[in-house]
């Protein structure tokens, strides 16, 4: 199984300033990667035009979606953001977006073929309106468009929030040298995008800057970007011009591991309090919106009533977590049904495969599912519901999330219409935080009310 990286950096324009900078990141993200010896590497020199780039990326990905481990992608350069993101190439067009940038669900669409087993994209850019100026913009706002909720898992590893600058430097990107410093610094012989991530953000917070990185991750949090060979390690020495001897970091002993995973577990009275805030914070949030306002009640429940939603034979929540609960000692039990597979003899000779049909939860004293209920003021409108569902382990919890659309079809009958797909986020106890929470919370309410506000309008047109 192979792993491909797809590297792009714009540092010449004909529309907007020039980022010297880029070239520099392009060339020292290729120098990492290549030592790292994992990927098959397709660099871009940055002039090429989007049908060029894209077809460059169909030619790269194979056909067979079972021979591809991870896809990268890596952008720096101008970026902008409307409906969709979009990577500014060197002749882009501003009055022509779509049809001369690389867009994000283009991009998406092509690696989406190749089914990989993680796709991760690492962008370096920012968006300010028709300036295009990399250092006085904006990467990506929170409720960032990046993830495809039709990746098995991803990571989205962005270089600021949607108010914020996203800063170049000399002569590297201020994202982009942090993100190789991180590897430089990281303990152990295994560097974990996990251990990028917690590098980056502990480096933004310590120097009070207004950039923060974004982060978004869908899957499991272990994935292992490199190890750290030799040639990695002198690779490093080169980057950060050292001369000094540089020997490769001590594996932790097996008492370090154990100590350093009994750190970050919680007790269930620990969890409980730790629930306990996150749930007062839901409950205090209003609908600040004025049109739904005007038509819908705001509650904030913790049971789901079940002619609305069945949540724990979700589909998709249960193919995500059914391989889980022994590696993540996750708190749940995995029910599972009989099925028949097909197979060209399945008339001769049935075979059965055991399906994943729904969990249940194992935690009884902390919250299962917390739930916004937008309910019609007039029983003629569509109803919503936005669940919470948590999922609970000795040091994190999951909490997955959607938007559902109810239709009335009796006096007392409710059939779900519509919807989005769920999505989930990871929460490490160690690392939890009611201000964290909210930011979290806000985005999804935001996403929601989006949805409904269309959907409400597409029902009565």
């Amino acid at each position: 199984m192979k792993n491909y990286a797809v590297i792009l950096g714009v540092d010449e324009y004909t529309h907007a300033n020039n980022l010297p900078s880029c070239a520099n990141d392009v060339k020292a993200i290729e120098g990492l990667l290549q030592a790292t010896e994992k990927y098959e590497i397709l660099r871009f020199s940055g002039v090429e035009t989007k049908d060029k780039i894209l077809e460059e990326i169909s030619n790269l990905l194979p056909t067979d979606a079972s021979d591809v481990g991870e896809v990268l992608f890596f952008f720096s350069g101008h970026g902008m953001q409307d409906a969709d993101m979009h990577y500014i190439l060197k002749d882009t067009n501003p009055q022509m977006i779509s049809s001369t940038a690389l867009n994000n669900k283009e991009l998406d669409n092509i690696v989406r073929k190749t089914s990989p087993k993680l796709f991760v994209k690492i962008i370096d850019a920012c968006n300010s309106g028709l300036s295009y100026i990399k250092s006085a913009g904006s990467l990506i706002p929170d409720d960032i468009v990046l993830p495809s909720k039709e990746f098995e898992n991803c990571i989205f590893m962005c270089s600021s929030k949607q108010s914020q600058y996203s800063l170049a430097g000399n002569p590297y990107s201020k994202f982009t040298k942090v993100l190789i410093d991180a590897v430089y610094h990281t303990t152990g012989k295994t560097v974990k995008f996990s251990d990028l991530q917690n590098y980056l953000s502990d480096v933004f917070t310590r120097e009070g800057s207004n950039q923060t990185p974004y982060f978004s991750t869908q899957c499991d949090g272990t994935e292992i970007f490199c190890n750290k060979t030799e040639r990695v390690i002198e690779y490093l020495k080169t980057f950060n011009g050292e001369t000094s001897t540089f020997s490769t970091p001590e594996e932790p002993t097996e008492i370090e591991k154990i100590n350093t995973y009994l750190k970050k577990c919680r007790s269930e009275n620990e969890v409980r309090l730790i629930m306990e805030k996150a749930t007062r914070v839901m409950e205090v949030q209003e609908l600040e919106d004025e049109m739904l306002s005007t038509f819908y009640d705001f509650l904030c429940t913790t049971s789901v009533p079940f002619i609305y939603h069945s949540y724990n034979e979700d589909e998709s929540i249960v193919k995500m977590l059914h391989k889980r609960p022994s590696s993540e000692n996750l708190f749940i039990d995995i029910e599972y049904a009989s099925v028949k597979e097909n197979t060209p003899f399945m008339s001769w000779y049935p075979s059965y495969k055991q399906k994943p049909v729904s969990f249940t939860s194992k935690v009884n004293q902390i919250p299962n599912v917390i739930a916004y209920h937008l309910k019609g003021k007039d029983e003629n409108l569509p109803d919503y519901i936005i669940p919470f569902i948590f999922v609970y382990s000795p040091t994190f919890f999951y909490v997955f999330t959607c938007t559902k659309q109810f239709l009335r079809k009796g006096w007392n009958d409710y059939t779900e219409n519509q919807g989005v797909k769920y999505t989930y986020s990871k929460f490490e106890y160690a690392d939890f935080s009611e201000k964290l929470w909210l930011e979290y919370l806000n985005k999804r309410l935001s996403e929601s009310i989006e949805y409904a506000k269309k959907t409400l309008l597409d029902y009565i047109a």
